[in-house]
Parts: C-alpha cells; structure tokens; sequence
C-alpha cells in the first residue's frame, strides 16, 4: 500500500503560517472550479472557495497545482486539463511521487505545450517555478492530489509570500483509493507512514514505531515508500526488510 500524507503537527503549522493571510472566496465562476486562493496582507483565518478562479485587480502572474491522476495521462480530469493548456509553463514533479504508466511525450501532446521535468531541487528549492508564476500563469502537474505532499503545501506559502495567488485541481489519489481496492474501511486508517532507502547513516525507527501505535489501535496503515526521484523507486519487498530489521 502506497501513500501518505502530512502529519497533524505540521498541518497546525501551516495553518499558523496561513494566517498571515486573508483568502476570499473566488468571484469568476465562468472560470475552472477549484481550490482558489487569494493572498492578502493582514490577518485573518484561512478560507477556500471551491466556486470558481480569482478575479484580480491587477495583472499579476498564477501558480496552479494540477492533480495528475494515479496511474497515466489519461487519468487527469478534464477541468485540470483545460487549466494545464491555458497555463504559459508547465512543470512536471518527478520527486515527490510517481506515474507508473506515464508517457511524457504524449502528455505534451495533450497539453499543446512542453512539459519541463522538475525533479527535487527544482520542487524543494521552487525558484524558477515562483519565477515563472510572478510573469505568467504557471502550472505544477503532480501525480495524485497535489496537496497531499508537504513540499506542495511549502511551496504554495512561499508562493503567497511573494503575493502569487495560487489555485489547486485535484485529481485522485492513493490516500482514497487504496482502502477501495483492498477492500478495506478508510475510517479504519490510522496515521500514513513513509518509508526511505535505507542507508548505512539513516535508518529512522519512526515508520515501524507509527506502524506498530496503529496496529495496537486495530488501525490499518498506508505507507509510502521512497520514490527516488521518479527513477528508482524503493521496491516493496526492501522496505519489508528494512522494516523486520528495526523490529530484532
């Protein structure tokens, strides 16, 4: 089972961090339905409109974060798609998750546009796609739901930070439908664990320690292992070792 999702810690954070801002609700309905927000200075608590995009008053660059689907480019939906050919650039993060059926060429090809491959640094460190979102409307396609991953939610702050409005397309993702296809309850999930590569320096007990608080509640747990960046994911049965090797 694949996934994750930020813990309840950090979701307090951000939203302490998100209260440096006003969010209203979004006015133009004739534009695609999405999670929209509008960065304004002041306090206030953070709000979202699921009604429409943000009509602004003054010409100013976008980010969109565009939910990609499960599994190839056939599973974006068709408001996503729509958002990703009117966007001026494309990323694609090949970091924080993957898409095991993905064909990049044919993806451009249903986009009209190229699609630029953005890998760790380029999601972590996020300059050139804020660069590209403060001239234009740029557009970051993430596997799955693109708030899932705590580096989407970081970069979306500092995209406020820099008063960049920000809208989010969502898309499905493993959180939902791995509980469907095992046939297993959602509300029986406890907690999401990741699990990394383990290394000689770096053998965190926290995967196996979240796992076992799960098990002793009758929780189920959903781990997420280590893409590799896209190019070389940590296979199921080495996490299992890694795991059984914590518990000796």
């Amino acid at each position: 089972m694949l996934s994750g999702g930020p813990s309840l810690p950090y979701r307090g954070r951000t939203e302490k961090r998100f209260e440096k801002f006003i969010v209203r609700p979004a006015i133009d309905r004739h534009k695609h339905p999405s999670t929209t927000t509008r960065p304004h200075s002041g306090t206030g608590l953070f709000l979202t409109s699921l009604l429409g995009g943000v009509g602004h008053a003054r010409r100013m660059g976008e980010l969109l974060f565009i939910g990609l689907g499960l599994h190839d480019d056939t599973d974006i939906p068709l408001r996503s798609l729509d958002a990703a050919r009117a966007s001026d650039r494309l990323f694609l993060d090949t970091y924080t998750s993957i898409l095991p059926g993905l064909d990049r060429t044919r993806l451009a090809a249903a986009v009209g546009r190229p699609v630029e491959p953005a890998g760790r640094p380029d999601v972590e460190g996020g300059e050139a796609i804020l660069e590209a979102a403060s001239r234009g409307r740029a557009a970051l396609l993430v596997p799955g739901d693109p708030m899932t991953a705590t580096t989407h939610l970081d970069l979306r702050l500092r995209a406020h930070a820099r008063g960049i409005p920000t809208r989010v397309f969502h898309a499905a993702s493993i959180l939902t439908a791995a509980a469907g296809v095992l046939g297993l309850h959602a509300y029986k999930f406890g907690p999401a664990v990741t699990i990394p590569r383990p290394q000689r320096s770096y053998r965190p007990s926290s995967p196996y320690e979240r796992l076992a608080e799960n098990r002793s509640r009758g929780q189920h747990t959903l781990a997420l292992l280590d893409t590799g960046e896209g190019t070389d994911p940590l296979p199921a049965a080495e996490a299992l070792r890694f795991l059984l090797s914590l518990c000796r």
